[in-house]
C-alpha cells in the first residue's frame, strides 16, 4: 500500500479521534481522558511484547522512552484541557505548526538544514497561526494579547512545542540510534500511562475520578483510544515507506477534516476565516518538507 495512503488514513483516524475527544471533553475532565487513554494504549500496545529485542534493552534506550512519554503525557493533558474550553476549529489547525516547530528544534539540536523552501514554509506556518487567532473585529495587535487573556491559549502553544520536540527525540532514538520500533514503542507507552498516575492525584481527582468517568463515558473513550492508536499505528506504517517529514506533512492535514467538520457539528463562529488559515499553514507544511 501506498505510503501516501496510509498517511492519509492516519490523518482521517487522528481528525475522528479529535472530534469523538471533543465530544468527550463536555462530560470528562481533561486529567481524567488523558489518564484513560494512556492506561487505554498500554493495553493495546501489550501485542508489541511479541516483537521486543530483548538484546538491545538497555538504559540508554529507556531514557529515550522515558523523556518521549513524558513529553507525551505534558502535550496530551494540555491538549485536551485546550480542546476543551477552545473551539475545536481554534485549536487543532494551531497543532499543524509542529511540523514547522520541529524543523527549527531539528536543526538547532541534532543539526538538520533547512532549505529555502522550508523559510518559506515557516513563514506560511506562522502567517496562518496568525490569521487564525485573530478575529475580523480586533486590531493586529490581539494576538499578543490573546496570551495574557486565555491560559488555555498557553496551554495550546505549549502542547504543540512538546509534541514538536518529542519528535525530535522519537527521530533521533528510531533513526540515529537505531533502538528496535517495538522497544521503543511499547515502553513509552508504559512510561506514559506512568506519568500519569501521579497527575490524576495531583491535578484531578486521583483513581476514583478516572474510573468514574471511564464508567460514564466509557464507550466515547475507547472509541478516542482506539483511533489515536490506530493512527499513530498507520503512521508508523508509513515511515517504513516514505521520509518522517512528508508523512508528518499529510498527518497534519487532518486539521483540514477536524475544522470542517468540527466547525458545522458545533456550529463555531468564523468557520471560513479559520478554514481560510489551516490551508495556509497545511500550504507552509508542505513547502517544509518539499
Amino acid at each position: 500500500m501506498s505510503w501516501f495512503i496510509l498517511a492519509l488514513f492516519s490523518a482521517l483516524f487522528h481528525s475522528a479521534s479529535e472530534l469523538v475527544e471533543k465530544k468527550t471533553l463536555a462530560h470528562v475532565r481533561s486529567i481524567d481522558l488523558s489518564a484513560s487513554i494512556a492506561f487505554s494504549h498500554f493495553f493495546f500496545a501489550l501485542p508489541f511484547l511479541l516483537f521486543i529485542d530483548w538484546g538491545h534493552f538497555n538504559a540508554g534506550a529507556m531514557l529515550f522512552s522515558v523523556a518521549s512519554a513524558f513529553l507525551a503525557a505534558l502535550a496530551f493533558t494540555l491538549a485536551a484541557k485546550a480542546f476543551r474550553h477552545l473551539e475545536i476549529s481554534f485549536v487543532s489547525p494551531l497543532l499543524t505548526l509542529s511540523p514547522g516547530i520541529v524543523a527549527v528544534l531539528a536543526y538547532l539540536i541534532i543539526d538538520e538544514k533547512i532549505n529555502r523552501l522550508g523559510v518559506l514554509g515557516i513563514i506560511f506556518l506562522v502567517a496562518g497561526s496568525y490569521i487564525l487567532s485573530l478575529h475580523p473585529e480586533h486590531r493586529s495587535s490581539h494576538i499578543f494579547e490573546i496570551f495574557t487573556r486565555s491560559r488555555y491559549v498557553n496551554f495550546a502553544f505549549v502542547a504543540v512545542f512538546c509534541y514538536s520536540l518529542m519528535a525530535v527525540v522519537d527521530r533521533y532514538a528510531l533513526g540515529e540510534i537505531g533502538i528496535p520500533f517495538a522497544n521503543y514503542f511499547f515502553f513509552t507507552q508504559v512510561f506514559v500511562a506512568l506519568f500519569l498516575i501521579p497527575a490524576v492525584n495531583l491535578f484531578g481527582g486521583g483513581f476514583g475520578s478516572v474510573r468514574k468517568s471511564f464508567v460514564k463515558d466509557k464507550g466515547k473513550i475507547i472509541v478516542t483510544s482506539l483511533l489515536t492508536f490506530i493512527s499513530r499505528a498507520l503512521e508508523m506504517s508509513a515511515l517504513v515507506i516514505a521520509f518522517a517529514g512528508l508523512v508528518a506533512a499529510i498527518k497534519r492535514s487532518s486539521s483540514l477534516f477536524t475544522v470542517l467538520i468540527g466547525g458545522e457539528l458545533w456550529r463555531e463562529k468564523n468557520l471560513g476565516r479559520r478554514v481560510f488559515a489551516c490551508v495556509i499553514i497545511v500550504f507552509g507544511v508542505v513547502l517544509l518538507v518539499l
